[in-house]
């Protein structure tokens, strides 16, 4: 049986980090894979030590784990064969520095892309319950005007993530620092978004904004019964975007569950969205019907059990 484990089981497996939890032998009868976030972040964690990055690269070529490098970020063969045979850290420093703008520009990609379905949830959310137009003429000035607006912020969301973790790994504090963004763009988003339906309306004084203001947590709003309905539907339409058109072909069912599955935890269950969750994410877009998943991350876990029940029995074993 194939099982892609965690990065966590991964160093223990590898005896960076060793764990009580986590024995060979237990997993000696499965294929194990790694993913390529996983091994990014092994890389990027390890990058000064060099008999760890021995370790690593030497685990995948005497395949010991395999690795599956469809979907993001991928890692050429070359790259690690190059970090195996290194003498020195000073004769990679180069490409470490490249693998980690690459993750750091694929999660800064990847985070505005869950970025942009949150907004779009959101916004399709309080536009069926609170500002709508009956007038054609002003729904469709509206309509137009939400439309540019997020578009207008595609780059400067991308960008600002972009800059958020480049700082936040270089003082090695990415979630903290990544929640603080990724909360504030939603809420400048949102209160241009109010603002571009007053002056179209004529009137400034919305009630839901003056609520907003005073709660401060879109989220806490949204779980009232009243958008219940709304919140549903909303959700529905980028579940059923990732059973088409892209998606369709680069996305198994088990990675699309599991998207949907933490979407609905944003929304029913107010659980902020953190730097972790972005690399599970990642995580997900490469995972395969034909494979188990392990973690020892038990949030990751809980959320596989309604997927996988076979994969999270598995995991369990490890506790």
């Amino acid at each position: 049986m194939k099982i892609i484990i965690d990065t966590n089981i991964y160093y223990a497996l590898l005896g960076l980090c060793p764990n009580k939890k986590v024995n060979k032998n237990d997993l000696i009868n499965y294929s194990k894979f790694i993913t390529t976030p996983t091994l990014y972040e092994s890389i990027i964690k390890n990058k000064d030590v060099l008999i760890n990055l021995k370790k690593i690269t030497r685990s995948l070529i005497n395949k010991d784990f395999e690795l599956l490098s469809e979907g993001h970020i991928p890692l050429a063969n070359e790259c690690i064969l190059e970090i195996h045979h290194a003498d020195k850290l000073e004769d990679i420093s180069s490409l470490l520095n490249d693998i980690l703008e690459k993750r750091i520009q694929k999660e800064s990609e990847f985070a505005r892309w869950i970025f942009m379905q949150i907004i779009a949830i959101i916004l399709g959310v309080i536009i069926d319950e609170n500002y709508f137009f009956k007038e054609k003429e002003k729904f469709d000035l509206f309509a137009k005007s939400v439309g540019c607006l997020v578009e207008s912020h595609e780059d400067n969301v991308l960008n600002r993530l972009k800059c958020t973790l480049k700082k936040s790994y270089k003082n090695n504090d990415t979630d903290k620092k990544f929640k603080e963004i990724f909360y504030q763009l939603i809420n400048e988003i949102l209160c241009e978004f109010i603002k571009k339906y007053c002056k179209i309306k004529e009137n400034t004084n919305d009630k839901f904004f003056k609520k907003y203001k005073i709660k401060n947590d879109i989220f806490s709003i949204l779980s009232e019964k009243k958008y219940k309905t709304s919140l549903e539907k909303n959700i529905a339409c980028i579940t059923n975007n990732l059973a088409t058109n892209y998606y369709k072909n680069n996305l198994s069912d088990s990675g699309r569950l599991f998207i949907i599955a933490k979407f609905k935890k944003i929304f029913y269950d107010h659980s902020k969205l953190s730097k972790n969750d972005i690399f599970d994410f990642l995580i997900s877009m490469t995972i395969k019907d034909e494979f188990k998943i392990i973690s020892l991350d038990k949030k990751f876990m809980n959320i596989i059990n309604k997927i996988d029940n076979y994969s999270y029995e598995l995991a369990k074993r490890l506790k």
